[in-house]
């Protein structure tokens, strides 16, 4: 009976060691074929794999030897994240082909060829290419978030009240220029028949006079008020406000 099991366990033992050796053929064969394809993440995996010591002798002494070769052929790089004012975003996630990254510091490792790496902050997004050389280490590679767009803006430069305020000044000084022009010249021509068939008084001749210099000074203050109205026009405050503090 104890004879019996201790060939049962023999065999299961045997068979698990076949098994092993199995796996051990398969990582060493498979390492051999992804080390020359350059797929040398690959092959570091099956390497260690075939390296144990329970491994055949020579299939571990090879692997252990091509581990060694792998790791110094293998590209690390280092990756950095900064938000747009260059400070280091804590917590970002960054991914290389897709794959996440660790925003750690420190050397990982990828093989030689062209790499999308993509940092992820919020809803913003980041992304650069670099291509990694055989043997390449601890290279640097920053991302950097865009600057946020600026917020969308209205510009308006209204019309100070004071300028219509002015210019309406400008249209009745104008208004009352020529009527006491038409006035002051109407009184004037009867004023000279007059004084053509007879003598003048003084008094008619003051009072035509008053009319006419009403006239020239509200044409000067029309000019004036006109002047003011248009400076305050140029020269109005431009008022800038967020699109979306504008309420209809």
């Amino acid at each position: 009976m104890r004879l019996t099991a201790f060939v049962a366990i023999l065999a299961v033992a045997s068979l698990a060691h076949a098994d092993e050796n199995a796996d051990c053929s398969a990582s060493y064969q498979k390492a051999q074929r992804e080390r020359m394809e350059g797929q040398f993440r690959a092959a570091r995996a099956e390497l260690l794999a075939c390296a144990k010591p329970s491994c055949p002798k020579f299939i571990s002494s090879d692997c252990t030897g091509w581990l060694a070769e792998v790791e110094q052929q293998l590209p690390t790089i280092v990756l950095a994240a900064f938000d747009d004012s260059g400070k280091d975003l804590v917590g970002a996630e960054l991914r290389v082909d897709g794959e996440i990254v660790p925003n750690d510091g420190v050397p990982h490792a990828f093989d030689p060829g062209t790499h999308t790496i993509e940092l992820r902050a919020g809803s913003r997004r980041a992304e650069q290419s670099v291509t990694l050389r055989t043997g390449e280490k601890a290279r640097r590679v920053e991302l950097r978030l865009a600057p946020l767009p600026a917020a969308p803006e209205i510009v308006r430069r209204p019309v100070p009240a004071s300028a219509f305020a002015f210019g309406g000044l400008a249209l009745a000084f104008i208004a009352t220029s020529g009527a006491m022009w038409g006035i002051g010249t109407s009184d004037a021509s009867a004023y000279n028949t007059r004084c053509v068939a007879g003598p003048c008084s003084s008094a008619e001749h003051d009072s035509v006079w008053r009319e006419l210099v009403v006239g020239d000074v509200a044409l000067g203050l029309a000019i004036t008020s006109a002047v003011i109205a248009t400076v305050l026009v140029l020269t109005r405050k431009t008022i800038r406000q967020p699109a979306l503090a504008i309420r209809f």
